[in-house]
């Protein structure tokens, strides 16, 4: 029996990222979308909140937890990426079953 402890603090983030295909880091929002009824861009609404934010995104007083529209309000240009479950779920048993 093997066990593996990993600490990913930014996967989401990180995914995101991947997905949004940017290679610098603008200020930037993680959503995460359940499996059961994914979110679109359309779906986000004021009071959406944010699952996960950037450093950079951070440095303008966006915290994880806000809604939305107070994310918006504190930083306009804020970009928005949706990571939905079955990725996170897909990453991490690519994660496990590699050795």
């Amino acid at each position: 029996m093997r066990i593996l402890s990993l600490s990913l603090p930014r996967l989401l983030l990180e995914l995101g990222s991947e997905r949004a295909g940017a290679s610098t880091a603008p200020p930037r929002a993680i959503v995460r979308s359940p499996e059961a009824s994914p979110l679109t861009p359309r779906d986000l609404q004021g009071h959406t909140r944010l699952d996960e934010v950037s450093e950079n995104a951070a440095s303008y007083g966006v915290r994880a937890g806000q809604t939305l529209a107070r994310a918006k309000a504190q930083y306009a240009a804020l970009e928005v990426c949706i990571v939905h479950e079955k990725t996170i779920r897909e990453t991490l048993e690519r994660l496990a079953g590699a050795h």
